[in-house]
This record gives structure tokens, C-alpha cells and sequence, in this order.
């Protein structure tokens, strides 16, 4: 049971959108989507920060295989990391994006290569 509330909204490209849960919080940053064993094809969840920066993740307890995107704050994407594996070792080498973000976007795995989702495309938060 995931006993965070976290805020909802939409990211779209295009036609396509993910409802997400929002983190906000460095509580709610730190958590994630760790621990869950299941996200619906449509759903995601959205780290937004406070201004632009390198920001690594960690797929450290997280059970499910993620594409993350990084978006700058044009809602641009600068960066992709595709199908990385969960971690459940004490141990995880952290995914380190190339570009300046300040949104991160996680998805299920498969779904940027599914949908033609690339770097340069821009994303709308609704």
C-alpha cells in the first residue's frame, strides 16, 4: 500500500498521455515507484524539481523495468535511459543523464522504442 499522496497530472506528447503521480517532496523524490509491482501502460510518475540540474536515479528497490526521460524546463526531452533493470542489491550503479533536466519522467520499459518517443520531442504537463 502506498501511503504517499501524491499529486496527479498528465504528460503528454502528442496524442499519447501518462497520467503520473507528481513527486514533489524529497520524501516523495526518494520513494519513487520503489517497492511497486505493477504500472499501467498509460501511467508514469513525474519528478519535478525546483530548477535545472543533473539529476541520476536510482532503480533501487524498484521492481519494475523503466524507460526514464529527462526533460529540461521547456518540457523538452534531453535525455532517455531505456529498459533499465530493477536493483535489489544493496549496491546500484545510478543512471546519470547527459544533459542538464529539470522534470524526470518514468515510464514502463519498452514504451519509448513502442511509441516513438525521442530526444528533441516536447511534452506538455496538463
Amino acid at each position: 500500500m502506498n501511503k504517499f499522496k501524491y499529486k496527479t497530472g498528465k504528460v503528454c506528447f502528442g496524442k499519447m498521455c501518462f497520467e503520473v503521480e507528481i513527486a514533489r517532496t524529497i520524501l516523495e523524490k526518494i520513494k519513487g515507484l520503489s517497492g511497486r509491482k505493477s504500472l499501467g501502460e498509460d501511467k508514469g510518475m513525474l519528478f519535478a524539481f525546483d530548477f535545472q540540474s543533473i539529476y541520476p536515479f536510482s532503480m533501487k528497490n524498484t521492481l519494475i523495468p523503466l524507460d526514464i526521460i529527462w526533460l529540461d524546463k521547456n518540457m523538452r526531452i534531453v535525455d532517455i535511459r531505456k529498459v533499465n533493470k530493477p536493483c535489489i542489491s544493496f549496491f546500484c550503479q545510478p543512471i546519470i543523464p547527459r544533459k542538464l533536466a529539470k522534470y524526470v519522467l518514468e515510464i514502463n520499459c519498452g514504451l519509448c522504442d513502442k511509441l516513438g518517443i525521442k530526444i528533441g520531442d516536447v511534452s506538455e504537463i496538463k
